[in-house]
């Protein structure tokens, strides 16, 4: 996986992202906030909890090792979320423009929640990020089903067939 396959799956991972943050906006504040007894309470817990992560590995990447995720008090509304979430795509673009092939490969290093040091491929962790938001991305589709909206398509392959 090089440089390239990496920035690829970021850009479908934004473009799955704002699919599933233009649905929420179908939603009124009360339905959008409502706790459905899902892993993070609801819709607006696993959007943060996606958000939060992707925040947590740029900031790692960058050289900080913060001590938590962000918590969903952090992030009050989706109008918030989504002035944050733009933000880091920003900055998460203008970081990938200065990773090449061999950046990509190298072992990065960081802190993790408990002190402990742990190293692994950035290519790998970065494909990990790419992962976690797929998997939590259903979830959110499944609570926005709940919430009588009907989820979008958020796959790869129309995110592929949309994109030629």
């Amino acid at each position: 996986m090089d440089r390239n396959d990496i920035a690829d799956l970021y850009d479908y991972d934004k473009w799955a992202a704002q699919r599933i943050l233009d649905a929420a906006s179908l939603l009124g504040p009360e339905p959008y906030a409502q706790d459905l007894g899902a892993s993070f309470g609801g819709l607006h817990g696993a959007l943060v909890h996606i958000y939060a992560a992707q925040r947590l590995w740029l900031d790692r990447w960058k050289g900080n090792s913060p001590k938590a995720m962000l918590a969903v008090e952090q992030l009050p509304t989706l109008d918030v979320l989504k002035e944050r979430w733009e933000s880091y795509r920003v900055e998460f673009e203008d970081f990938i423009r200065l990773m090449n092939d061999d950046n990509m490969k190298e072992k990065f290093s960081y802190v993790d929640f408990q002190g402990q040091f742990q190293e692994m491929p950035l290519h790998l962790q970065m494909l990990n990020v790419i992962l976690h938001a797929a998997h939590h991305r259903g979830q959110a589709s499944m609570l926005l089903r709940q919430l009588g909206v009907e989820p979008p398509d958020t796959g790869l392959m129309t995110f592929l067939k949309e994109k030629t």
